[in-house]
């Protein structure tokens, strides 16, 4: 099964959980695997995919990256996953049969997606007993944040509470952030 992922920009916090619970996730940037020396940048590709026919089921998440699709080696149990925020420039080659099968539109997480959001970034912060995760992510000052936008408000409450010698990210923090942050997604898709 392929499946191209088309959303706006900074959306790709948005992962479905049922996604992540596939027996190995390899997320892969082009970045990592291109290389300026001949055949390395193939290379790579072929091992990531023998990687993941090892460990099926799993899923080769691509962001921003579309490698060759086409193979003599059945992909059984390797879900291949594409991301862009630029579908219009996708070569119309990569959607034929045998390749992307599906192109879903990932939106703006929801309320209680936000939460859940909220709560994978938090899991690595100390949090005061006032922070109330759910209700900020219902907060109308969240109504159009993505996925990275919610990383970064974690990250800044963070800085806000450090510069304040506080141990723990409190309610206030949050507030003085969500006060300034505005959402990096447009209604121009």
């Amino acid at each position: 099964m392929l499946l191209l992922k088309f959303y706006s920009p900074y959306l790709s916090y948005e992962l479905s959980p049922k996604i992540r619970n596939i027996h190995l996730f390899i997320p892969m940037k082009g970045p990592e695997i291109m290389s300026k020396y001949v055949g390395e940048s193939e290379l790579a590709v072929r091992n990531i995919f023998s990687r993941a026919r090892t460990c099926s089921p799993c899923i080769i998440f691509f962001d921003e990256l579309l490698a060759e699709l086409d193979g003599g080696d059945p992909r059984k149990g390797v879900y291949v996953i594409g991301a862009t925020n630029r579908l219009d420039v996708i070569d119309r080659a990569l959607l034929r049969s045998g390749r992307f099968g599906e192109i879903l539109y990932v939106t703006l997480p929801n309320q209680d997606e936000r939460g859940l959001i909220l709560k994978t970034l938090s899991k690595n912060c100390s949090l005061d007993a006032d922070v109330d995760l759910i209700a900020i992510a219902r907060s109308k000052a969240c109504e159009n944040l993505s996925g990275a936008d919610l990383k970064r408000m974690m990250a800044k409450a963070a800085m806000v509470a450090h510069r304040e010698n506080c141990s723990k990210i409190k309610a206030v923090h949050f507030e003085k952030v969500l006060k300034k942050i505005k959402p990096s997604v447009t209604d121009k898709v």
